[in-house]
């Protein structure tokens, strides 16, 4: 019965409803533990790298400046959000610490 309230704790941490930047200072270490932040940023780097304003529809900051998808989500964040390597493995990296975690449960 726990399970779909963090899945959906994770929906809204993990990007995919609150963009990276409007995360509260104080939850931001639970976004880097959601298994949904890594699979949802490989699918938007994998999907809008490399693509310029023009191609794409446009998203506007505050100040009305042009952000392509990947800049509006936060996905530049360092090495780890801009690469599907990095966010595939640690992605693996915790399905692997849940499954020792279940195991040790039982």
């Amino acid at each position: 019965a726990i399970l779909p309230l963090y899945v959906t704790v994770c929906l809204y941490f993990g990007g995919l409803f609150i963009v990276f930047d409007k995360i509260p200072k104080g939850w931001e270490w639970f976004s880097w533990t959601s298994f949904m932040r890594y699979s949802w940023g490989a699918f938007m780097v994998n999907n809008y790298a490399g693509t310029k304003l023009d191609q794409i529809p446009v998203f506007f900051d505050s100040n009305g400046n042009p952000k392509t998808v990947l800049e509006f989500y936060g996905m530049y964040d360092g090495p780890i959000m801009d690469s599907v390597g990095a966010c595939l493995g640690l992605l693996t990296g915790l399905t692997i610490l849940f499954a020792v975690c279940g195991v040790l449960c039982l």
